[in-house]
């Protein structure tokens, strides 16, 4: 996160990610993550790698996972970004 003018606002933008990308954030939070991204290279970067990722599981994906699975897997990268951070 060199060169950022809001190391904090990385820390945030990179915590929430993924809700940022899927559209789970209220409106104050999405505009926040949304104007760090638009300032931080660094953080642009990462949004633009988990894109391609996204893109490239979409196109493999046969059929949707069970909702039971998708809230495990969600709740999982919550857990996992919690004690990572």
């Amino acid at each position: 996160m060199s060169g950022c003018a809001d190391p904090r606002g990385c820390d945030d933008a990179s915590k929430h990610l993924y809700e940022y990308q899927h559209h789970e954030l209220d409106a104050e939070a999405y505009g926040r993550i949304k104007e760090h991204l638009r300032t931080c290279d660094h953080c642009q970067n990462l949004y633009q790698e988990e894109e391609v990722i996204q893109q490239r599981v979409k196109a493999c994906a046969c059929e949707a996972a069970p909702e039971q699975l998708r809230s495990r897997v969600v709740a999982w990268i919550a857990t996992f970004r919690m004690t990572s951070g």
